[in-house]
């Protein structure tokens, strides 16, 4: 399940006040944010290594790769 999921799973729970189903559906993804710029830094190895979430494993390798692509390369395109 992505993060996406998990925040509209809890946002339809109905014992939960309206706040307390913004703040999660906050939470889960301010979580995400979090994960995706300490995958940043990692390879795409690494992170399969400590079992890290396919989405964030592909997330991460499509940053590197386009850190890499410098203005020069667009225009070789």
């Amino acid at each position: 399940m992505e993060a996406s999921d998990y925040a509209l799973e809890a946002a339809q729970a109905p014992d939960r006040s309206l706040l307390a189903r913004i703040w999660n559906a906050y939470r889960v993804r301010r979580n995400a944010a979090r994960m995706r710029n300490i995958a940043q830094d990692m390879e795409p190895h690494m992170l399969d290594d400590v079992g890290a979430p396919q989405w964030l494993i592909n997330e991460a390798s499509v940053r590197r790769d386009l850190s890499r692509l410098r203005p020069i390369d667009y225009i070789r395109w």
